[in-house]
């Protein structure tokens, strides 16, 4: 994860989270500041593959002061099926950067458990109102793939009859 060449950093992050081994989370932690996206992203992917003791660290970061580093945290988190997170996406979708928000919303829109979705729910349909039209776009998606229909809410500015 030092090597000058960022394909091979992003190599070796993709490597280390296919091992799941608890030793490389420090590294991976620290490749979330690379100054290449791709290897932020390949990192942030890769903590959320070892789990279990790189859950909390890779939580904590979604605080962090970098906001690209809360991006690739947020979309990594996709893929993790886990009632735990719901109220720190909700959280995430007050983030000041747009994409963040967007993204914690899509994320959200990935729940099936019926409590992480009457979580989702409120806060979805409040972020509907957000001026960011991407992100009231992503509400409004995760929305509907989380079944809600009532009213057929539309983000703000957007009549639904269109």
């Amino acid at each position: 994860l030092d090597d000058s060449n960022a394909h091979v950093r992003r190599t070796a992050a993709e490597a280390l989270g296919r091992t799941k081994d608890a030793r490389a989370i420090g590294a991976l932690l620290h490749a979330l500041h690379d100054p290449v996206l791709a290897v932020r992203t390949s990192a942030a992917k890769a903590l959320v593959h070892i789990g279990g003791p790189a859950r909390v660290p890779l939580l904590k970061k979604l605080n962090d002061r970098d906001p690209q580093v809360r991006q690739v945290i947020v979309a990594a988190l996709r893929y993790v099926q886990d009632n735990a997170i719901v109220p720190l996406l909700i959280d995430a979708l007050e983030n000041e950067v747009p994409t963040v928000r967007s993204m914690a919303a899509q994320t959200l829109g990935n729940f099936h458990d019926r409590q992480a979705v009457e979580e989702s729910v409120p806060a979805l349909i409040v972020t509907l109102e957000d001026e960011d039209f991407n992100v009231a776009w992503a509400a409004a998606t995760a929305l509907r793939r989380l079944g809600y229909t009532s009213a057929h809410p539309s983000p703000k500015g957007v009549d639904p009859g269109e």
